[in-house]
């Protein structure tokens, strides 16, 4: 039977001393990834609600804050363009 990280015949004769197969099955690890995924998603849309909620309670600041910025933005195109 080969080697489960197909280096070799047997793990025993493996010439790698940092072998990567740590004996996880492919099934165990897609299982794995998407719970990892599902946590990441998780915590991204908590994170996205968070600033949902502060441009909500801050409507006003955060459109004076891009109305400067799209002006400060026009005028560097316009000058570069000159």
């Amino acid at each position: 039977m080969k080697a489960p990280c197909g280096a070799c015949e047997t793990c025993e004769q493996c010439p790698y001393d940092d072998c990567t197969w740590d004996g996880v099955s492919a099934e165990e690890w897609a299982a794995a990834k998407d719970t990892d995924a599902d946590a990441r998603h998780a915590v991204e849309s908590k994170h996205a609600a968070q600033q949902r909620a502060y441009r909500e309670a801050n409507r006003e600041k955060v459109a004076e804050y891009n109305r400067r910025y799209y002006q400060k933005r026009k005028k560097a195109k316009q000058c570069a363009a000159s």
